[in-house]
Parts: structure tokens; C-alpha cells; sequence
């Protein structure tokens, strides 16, 4: 009799299952995040140039509206060229306000009120201009009453004076304040009493 003896006997291995090496799992994430990076920043692109072009479009409308309305001007400027009379073109009213300011400069308020400041003095406490056509009227009030003719003399000195006669002076203690002089200096020949 013949009998097999096994002396091999088979050994149960578990399936190897080959793990790919850690650099390529390392690989396809870098990879999906450039892909991804990508993505976005070509969606960020393609809105940026939307919105670019969104205000492109509306600049060149308004350069058009513009070039309209500038073409209707330099026609009513040809026209108004073609059709006014030698010399500017003044409104009734423009007219009126430059006769004012005419009448202003060659009053000279503004030298008026320049001389006025350069008149006085830290004694002098001026709370009142009046300046009309016919009159100039300073108010206000002083510490001692000899400073009041110093006043008076470096005003009639100035420029804008020469030709004004500062003719009526009116002075009276305030009850209310002891050591205060009030005063009221005018070019006119009367003045109403207040």
C-alpha cells in the first residue's frame, strides 16, 4: 500500500493588497486643490471682466449723452453768434446786479470797512455799522472818552474818509455799566435819537 504523505502543507495567506505609495495620495490632493484653485480664481476673472465691461458700457453712454449735449451747445452758441448784436449778451437782471456792484465799488464799502478796522484801537468796542448811500453810522462803546477824538482823527486820516465828514457825534453814559461810554458816530447832519 501505498500511501501519499503531504508533507507540504498549504499555508493560508491573507490577499496582499498593494497600497499605493503615500507621494501619490500627496500628489492627487495637490492636484484637486490647483484644480479647485483654478476654478475659482477663472470664476473671480470672468466676474471681474462682467463687471468691467458692465461700467464700460455705461461710460460710453454717458461719453455719448455727453458729446450730444455738447454738439446742442456749440450749435445754440453759433446760433446766438449769428444772431446777437456786437458786444456781451447781459439778462435784465444781470444787467441791474452789475449796476449795484458798480455803484458798490465806487462807494467803496469794502475800503470803508478795511479803514474802519485799521482805525481802531483795544479801547474802542465797535458793535454797529450802518452804511447806506447817504450815511455811515458806528456804534458802540469805549473804557475812557479821550480816546473817542484819536478815533475820530485816525478814521477822517483814511482814504476811504477823505471825502465823508464825520460831523455829528452823540455820546452817553450807560446807567447799567458804570465804566462804559457809549457812543454813535455819524456822517449825516441828523440822526433820530434811539
Amino acid at each position: 500500500m501505498k500511501q501519499q504523505i503531504n508533507l507540504y502543507q498549504p499555508i493560508e495567506r491573507a490577499a496582499i493588497t498593494v497600497e499605493p505609495p503615500l507621494n501619490f495620495k500627496v500628489v492627487v490632493i495637490i492636484f484637486m486643490l490647483l484644480l479647485l484653485i483654478i476654478v475659482f480664481l477663472s470664476g473671480y476673472a470672468y466676474q471681474q471682466v462682467y463687471t468691467r465691461e458692465q461700467k464700460l458700457q455705461a461710460m460710453q453712454a454717458y461719453h455719448k449723452t455727453a458729446l450730444d449735449r455738447l454738439s446742442r451747445y456749440q450749435k445754440t452758441q453759433a446760433t446766438l453768434k449769428n444772431t446777437a448784436p456786437q458786444g456781451v449778451l447781459v439778462s435784465s437782471q444781470q444787467k441791474r446786479l452789475l449796476d449795484v456792484l458798480k455803484q458798490a465799488n465806487k462807494n467803496g464799502y469794502a475800503n470803508k470797512l478795511e479803514d474802519i478796522f485799521i482805525s481802531l484801537d483795544e479801547h474802542i468796542m465797535l458793535f454797529g455799522i450802518d452804511m447806506s448811500y447817504q450815511a455811515i453810522t458806528l456804534t458802540g462803546d469805549v473804557d475812557n472818552i479821550q480816546v473817542i477824538p484819536d478815533f475820530l482823527q485816525r478814521l477822517s486820516a483814511q482814504p476811504s474818509f477823505k471825502k465823508d465828514a464825520l460831523n455829528l457825534l452823540q455820546m452817553k453814559k450807560e446807567v447799567k455799566t458804570i465804566d462804559k461810554i457809549h457812543f454813535m458816530v455819524s456822517t449825516l447832519s441828523k440822526v433820530d435819537k434811539k
